[in-house]
């Protein structure tokens, strides 16, 4: 960002962080996002084999996983009985 953009923005810009005045988190996410910027095809690359192990996992276990569960005599299960009777 050039000075003159800057005068424009103003206020609008935070205040300037120098290195003494960062904490250890901020420290952290500047260097991954340095690596990661420097390193972009590997980035790139590490989520589409992320993607494709998501998609492969999900494919093998498909429709075997199941997220329906039944307790029998549940007053619950009772009612749709009677209900699907009628």
């Amino acid at each position: 960002m050039g000075l003159g953009l800057a005068r424009l923005l103003g206020t609008w810009l935070p205040a300037p962080h120098h290195d003494n005045m960062r904490t250890a988190q901020e420290r952290n996410v500047a260097v991954f996002a340095r690596w990661c910027f420097r390193h972009r095809i590997v980035v790139v690359i590490a989520w589409l084999a992320v993607r494709l192990s998501v998609v492969g996992v999900e494919r093998a276990v498909g429709s075997a996983y199941s997220n329906t569960f039944t307790l029998p005599g549940t007053a619950s299960l009772t009612r749709a009985a009677r209900s699907s009777d009628r």
